[in-house]
């Protein structure tokens, strides 16, 4: 069954994440000189990975911009009472329901239209899901619309995954003396 939490929760979680991360991101600083600070993408209407069992249950069909902007508010109010509000110059994008959802059977195209209202995004750009599936006018209407980040998959990423993993298959069969070891790398790194 798909589950919704609660935003208070899912606030506080991803800025627990944050937190955490912050101190290993200190730590890799401290201790290269190259290293580059990450930036952070928050889940505001994040969709269920892989996609709803049928896509009755996505009754979100327009990108709720007012929605968003509360959500914004929510996470800095989290970064003000943790004191790290200068960490949120590294957020840059929140992630938004577009109506992109697909189901096992059927994919839906995007239900958005241009902005009404203009919101003060705090230099936000919005993040999309599931836009493998949208044709290029799906897709310039999602970048009209400050979608800056248009993620594809999961279909596109899984299959990607399992092509690289493969790959290596067929490199294990080989005798190659320096194997690539992408399983081990990815379980460490992730």
């Amino acid at each position: 069954d798909d589950i919704i939490f609660d935003k208070d929760v899912i606030v506080k979680r991803t800025v627990d994440l944050i937190q955490y991360s912050e101190k290993i991101i200190e730590q890799k600083m401290a201790e290269t000189k190259d290293y580059i600070h990450p930036f952070y993408v928050l889940g505001s209407e994040v969709p269920f990975a892989g996609g709803y069992k049928n896509n009755t249950n996505n009754s979100k069909t327009k990108i709720d911009f007012e929605n968003i902007y509360k959500d914004i508010e929510l996470y800095k109010k989290e970064f003000e009472k943790r004191h790290i509000p200068k960490k949120w110059k590294y957020v840059i994008a929140i992630v938004a329901q577009t109506g992109l959802s697909f189901g096992i059977n059927d994919v839906q195209t995007s239900k958005i239209d241009t902005i009404e209202k203009k919101y003060d995004f705090h230099n936000l750009f919005l993040e999309a899901h599931s836009t493998d599936y949208q044709n290029k006018k799906n897709l310039e209407l999602l970048r009209d619309n400050n979608f800056k980040i248009l993620k594809i998959g999961p279909i596109l990423t899984r299959t990607y995954l399992k092509t690289l993993l493969f790959l290596q298959y067929i490199e294990n069969m080989l005798p190659v003396a320096d194997k690539s070891n992408l399983d081990v790398i990815l379980k460490n790194e992730m």
